[in-house]
């Protein structure tokens, strides 16, 4: 399928799916696809439908969306702290014109850890597959590329242009960004991760989640295909040392979404 047209036909399925899911028989005419009479059984059980959270890379016409349809977002993919914020304090905004209020269940944080007993054994043991994830999936022309986007008719050429002067590198996911990373980078990247002891990854979780205002975090515990038995031990140290400190734990939010509610 043409990629100018990825965006007109998710658009689309997304309201044939919340119809299926909210009316008990409807009929749709579209571009892409027409249904008559359909009825969907069993009913869902949440009501008025199961939860939607729609992943943001950054281009302002998924924000729009997301924001236009009230649907949580998981903002950034983890970039950057300053693009993860554009993009929410854009999403507020977004959320206010189409007379929404932003509610801390609205923000998901993807966030990726690794447990070990220091810092420096979290590096040597985590990153070569951190490095081998974003040469792999980000410098081969991966769709998150904004000039791909552009190139191909599936954002607008202003797609970033609300994100600030100094995050708008990270907001292009350039292939050649990601190609000449080595192990220096990812060492002087770790210093900011919840990569190291139990008790630094517990911090930098809740500090993600108190600096956004959110609610919900998406934890992967095996970015960059780990090894089975390493993968199940990360299972294991995260059950068993992060997850209870984080049960426990009070949120004490200073959302950054305030600043427009």
């Amino acid at each position: 399928m043409p990629l100018s047209q990825s965006r007109a036909r998710f658009e689309e399925a997304f309201e044939i799916i919340r119809r299926a899911w909210t009316e008990e028989i409807f009929s749709y005419q579209g571009e892409f696809w027409s249904y008559r009479d359909v009825a969907m059984w069993p009913r869902p059980v949440q009501q008025p439908h199961p939860p939607i959270w729609m992943p943001v890379v950054g281009s302002k016409e998924s924000i729009e969306f997301a924001a236009k349809h009230d649907l949580p977002i998981t903002p950034g993919l983890g970039r950057s702290r300053g693009l993860r914020d554009d993009i929410i304090r854009y999403y507020v905004r977004c959320l206010a014109q189409a007379g929404h209020r932003v509610t801390p269940d609205h923000l998901s944080l993807g966030i990726s850890t690794y447990v070990a007993d220091s810092k420096a054994e979290a590096v040597r043991e985590m990153g070569p597959y951190h490095l081998y994830f974003n040469r792999t999936l980000f410098s081969h022309g991966n769709f998150t590329e904004t000039e791909l986007q552009r190139e191909t008719g599936y954002a607008s050429a202003g797609s970033t242009d609300y994100v600030s002067p100094e995050n708008r590198r990270a907001a292009q996911f350039a292939r050649e960004d990601f190609r000449g990373l080595t192990m220096a980078d990812i060492e002087r990247q770790a210093e900011q991760m919840p990569w190291g002891t139990a008790a630094e990854v517990t911090e930098r979780i809740v500090e993600a989640a108190e600096s956004a205002g959110a609610d919900n975090i998406q934890i992967s515990l095996n970015r960059g295909v780990l090894p089975h038995e390493m993968f199940m031990e990360q299972i294991r140290r995260f059950a068993a040392e992060v997850l209870p400190t984080l049960q426990s734990h009070r949120i004490e939010r200073v959302p950054l979404a305030q600043e427009f509610v």
